[in-house]
């Protein structure tokens, strides 16, 4: 998960999970939307995280 910074919103939400019982999988990024998908007995949930800061899509697009 290098690279990923989360909001303490988004690791109280990330940490509240894992304390219920349940496996962070990945998090997921489309378009600017961010969610965790955790697992706990073959049962799959995701949760909505904040949205990227739009600056970070295309940082290395000036050359």
């Amino acid at each position: 998960m290098s690279g990923v910074q989360l909001s303490e919103k988004d690791r109280k939400k990330i940490e509240a999970k894992v304390k219920e019982g349940y496996n962070l999988i990945e998090i997921v990024v489309k378009d600017r939307n961010r969610f965790a998908i955790f697992e706990k007995n073959e049962n799959y949930i995701a949760i909505k995280l904040s949205k990227l800061p739009k600056h970070s899509e295309d940082e290395s697009s000036e050359e």
